[in-house]
C-alpha cells in the first residue's frame, strides 16, 4: 500500500501499475493436491521429494519472471499463488507422462486450464492415454474438414474407449459424470491438430466475411 501521492506527482512519474493483492492464503486442500502431484513427480524422476520441490517452484517462478522474482512458502503463499502453481505442475505431469495413483482431474483447481493442457498434449481428459480431438461442437455433414475455420469451436481430448463412450451416453451425461468442459480450440490449438485456424483464411473467405 503507498498513499503518498504527491511524490509521485513531484516526481514526474506518467503512468502506474496498480495491482490487487489476494489476501487469502493458500488452503489445506491446495496444499494437499501441491504435496500430491510433488511426490508423483518425485516417484517418476527417482529423486528426493525436496528437491523435486526446489526444482519446481524455481521452474514456476523462471515462467514467471515478469511477476516474480521472490521464492514463496507453500505454508502461506496466497490461493491465487497457489492455484498456479497447481496448474503449473498439473501441465507437467501432462506433458511428462507421469502416471498418478489419483485422477489428475482431482488435483487440479482449474478445470478449463486442464483441459487445454490435455488437448495440447494430446491426452485423454479422463484416463490420460492418447487421446483424439473430439469436436463438441459438430462439423455437420457434407463439409470437409480441411475447408472449414475450427477456431472457436469447442472440443474435448479423449481416447478411442471414451469417444465411443461419448458417442453411446450423449455429451450432457457424459460431461456429468466426469466434470469435463469443453475448450474453444484457438490458433495454438488449430495448429497442434492441424486444423485451419482464422488467420488461415484465403483473402476471399476474409472478405466474405467483412
Amino acid at each position: 500500500r503507498y498513499d503518498n501521492v504527491e511524490r509521485f506527482i513531484k516526481c514526474g512519474f506518467k503512468e502506474a501499475r496498480i495491482m490487487l493483492q489476494d489476501s487469502r492464503t493458500i488452503t489445506a486442500e491446495q496444499r494437499k493436491k501441491i504435496y500430491a502431484m510433488l511426490n508423483e513427480l518425485s516417484e517418476f524422476i527417482g529423486d528426493y521429494p525436496d528437491i523435486v520441490k526446489k526444482t519446481m517452484k524455481w521452474e514456476f517462478r523462471l515462467q514467471r519472471l515478469e511477476k516474480m522474482a521472490a521464492d514463496f512458502s507453500l505454508s502461506d503463499c496466497s490461493v491465487e499463488l497457489a492455484s498456479e502453481f497447481i496448474d503449473f505442475l498439473v501441465e507437467i505431469i501432462i506433458a511428462w507422462g507421469v502416471p498418478c495413483k489419483q485422477p489428475l482431474i482431482e488435483l487440479c483447481d482449474n478445470i478449463r486450464k486442464y483441459v487445454y493442457a490435455c488437448l495440447k498434449y494430446k491426452k485423454c481428459a479422463v484416463c490420460g492415454r492418447k487421446a483424439d480431438l473430439h469436436h463438441v461442437d459438430q462439423v455437420g455433414m457434407g463439409y470437409d474438414r480441411k475447408k472449414i475455420v475450427h477456431e472457436g469451436m469447442r472440443a474435448l481430448p479423449l481416447c478411442r474407449s471414451h469417444h465411443t463412450e461419448i458417442h453411446t451416453i450423449g455429451y450432457t451425461e457424459f460431461t456429468d459424470k466426469y466434470h469435463l468442459e469443453p475448450i474453444p480450440l484457438n490458433k495454438e490449438l488449430c495448429g497442434i491438430y492441424k486444423l485451419k485456424s482464422k488467420c488461415d483464411k484465403t483473402e476471399e473467405e476474409q472478405r466474405d466475411d467483412a
